[in-house]
């Protein structure tokens, strides 16, 4: 016998929709979930995946249909998994009996249905109990969590779902599922981010990654340092303003460069690539800026990102050549494989066209300073 739980959990975060959307055809038609007597439990898990199996509609169906599929089904899951639990099978046969059970209860939660998202919460400490440090408890949990993400995201960012996600969090970390922590973690950063600025909440995030940096610390486990790394890089970024710049790296000619060579000048940092166009569009600008200071103690040292591209170093020299760049372009590709740490990585840059204006003293005073703005901030730096 096949295991439900391992058929649902495959692709965790696509939950429901996983199984339920399999690239199978079958006629469209009436639904007919049929809830069977004087089977065994294990009987009944196979009539489980028959069930789905046989009713699913088919590819191209109308989203009525599809619709009308989904909450069949899940009304028909959260039936079939009270009838197992009720038969207290083998934990086997036990643990596919909450996963249908949650799975049903979930999909009525994403509906936003305050008293199903109540039902889901008790059913999750209800499995917690009976089912503790299992895998089972450890995946509801995580599906549940990312459920409640994606309605913060983009629903619901108030300071009570903050606070009801991190406490969430907490309760995973607790779990220690080692396979999904990482995610979580990365993904919660995300969160406090919004939250701090949709709660105007400063600092906010920045605790939260020093939250996050010992619970996982304190866990200790080995596939864990590359993950720590992308949240002290992430806290790094958040306090970046006030913070003296460090940035070592290579040149489009190979030569290696520091940053601290030009202290005592006003400094722009241009983090760029040769396929975007915003920041292509905002090169007359910076060398409207560069020509009328430079004189006077302004510099800019430009950042390639060109990341994933065949042809990064030809595509950038490219765009210097063509734009004729005047002022020092590094290179992150060149700059990684001198066994030095990405430049992009270490503040976090995850959209470009991304800029940080320097003072002489070589600390971090504003951020992506465009356009009219860019000659105002140099010029007033200058003085």
């Amino acid at each position: 016998m096949k295991s439900y739980t391992l058929l649902l959990t495959v692709g965790v975060s696509l939950g429901l929709t996983l199984l339920l959307f399999a690239q199978e055809t079958a006629p469209e038609k009436e639904t007919g979930f049929v809830i069977p007597e004087g089977k065994t439990a294990a009987e009944l898990v196979e009539h489980v995946q028959k069930q789905l199996s046989e009713n699913q509609p088919k590819q191209g169906s109308s989203p009525e249909v599809v619709t009308k599929f989904i909450a069949e089904a899940s009304a028909f899951l959260r039936d079939m998994g009270d009838k197992i639990i009720a038969m207290k099978p083998e934990t086997a046969i036990l643990q596919d009996a909450y996963m249908m059970k949650f799975q049903g209860l979930e999909h009525l939660a994403n509906e936003n249905d305050p008293a199903a998202v109540k039902k889901v919460e008790e059913f999750l400490d209800e499995i917690d109990k009976v089912l503790p440090d299992t895998q089972i408890a450890k995946i509801t949990r995580t599906m549940d969590l990312e459920r409640n993400v994606t309605v913060f995201m983009e629903k619901e960012p108030t300071e009570e779902n903050f606070k009801k996600l991190l406490k969430e969090v907490k309760t995973l970390i607790a779990q220690k599922p080692v396979e999904f922590l990482p995610h979580i973690s990365l993904t919660f950063v995300d969160v406090a981010k919004l939250a701090e600025k949709k709660l105007n909440q400063k600092g906010l995030a920045d605790k939260i990654c020093t939250e996050l940096i010992a619970d996982l610390k304190a866990i200790g486990n080995e596939s864990f340092p590359p993950f720590i790394k992308k949240i002290e890089d992430v806290q790094r970024r958040l306090n970046i303003l006030g913070q003296e710049i460090k940035i070592e790296g290579i040149t489009l000619g190979g030569e290696k460069f520091d940053v601290k060579s030009f202290r005592g000048k006003v400094v722009l940092i241009d983090f760029l690539a040769s396929w975007c166009m915003p920041c292509i569009e905002e090169i007359p600008n910076i060398l409207a800026a560069y020509e009328k200071f430079h004189d006077k103690g302004f510099e800019i040292v430009s950042i390639g990102i060109d990341n994933g591209s065949p042809n990064e170093l030809a595509n950038l020299k490219q765009l210097v050549e063509t734009k004729k760049i005047p002022w020092t372009v590094l290179s992150d590709e060149l700059t990684v494989k001198e066994k030095l740490p990405s430049i992009a990585d270490f503040y976090n840059v995850d959209s470009i066209p991304d800029m940080f204006l320097v003072d002489k003293e070589g600390k971090v005073v504003e951020l992506n300073t465009r356009g009219p703005r860019l000659l105002e901030a140099v010029e007033k730096l200058l003085k």
